[in-house]
């Protein structure tokens, strides 16, 4: 506990001079977690458009103008103008991941900022996001953030 208690104490102070909200960006940004359970919330899915393949950006500017929507990938594929198979070979050798798992992300990190800077109802969240069943939803988000779309807002929403 002492090797690390610098830390918390530096985001107490910056949360006491600064905000919470800088706070908490702090710590998500050098992954502390001030409650010390686990690191998995503070992680940033990396949902960024940062392709040098043309055809990546494209897909990833796609799904984040259209991820209110049910995405098939056949539709982006053909869209996109090839098959579904180049597509997912070419996330795959780009960004190590499918275009489906990368949709996932993108959901998920977009349901995050939105618990943290909105109180909307969490239903109104996960529709915002393109999901319908709230429960697949929830699941995925724990799986990926660590904690549930409530215990995550709690910990981190702007007060």
């Amino acid at each position: 506990g002492a090797m690390t208690s610098y830390l918390y104490l530096a985001m107490r102070l910056v949360e006491r001079y600064a905000s919470p909200e800088i706070a908490s960006l702090c710590a998500k940004v050098l992954l502390i977690d001030v409650s010390q359970t686990a690191q998995a919330p503070y992680q940033v899915l990396h949902t960024e458009i940062d392709s040098s393949d043309g055809l990546i950006n494209r897909a990833q500017f796609w799904m984040q103008t259209h991820m209110q929507k049910q995405i098939d990938m056949k539709l982006l594929a053909d869209y996109l103008g090839v098959s579904q198979r180049t597509l997912i070979r070419r996330f795959k050798e780009t960004l190590d991941i499918t275009p489906l798992a990368y949709l996932q992300s993108l959901r998920i990190e977009t349901a995050k900022q939105m618990l943290e800077k909105s109180t909307l109802p969490l239903a109104e969240v996960i529709e915002q996001v393109g999901y319908q069943d709230a429960s697949s939803f929830s699941r995925l988000f724990q799986r990926q953030a660590g904690l549930t779309p409530s215990m995550y807002r709690r910990k981190f929403q702007s007060r």
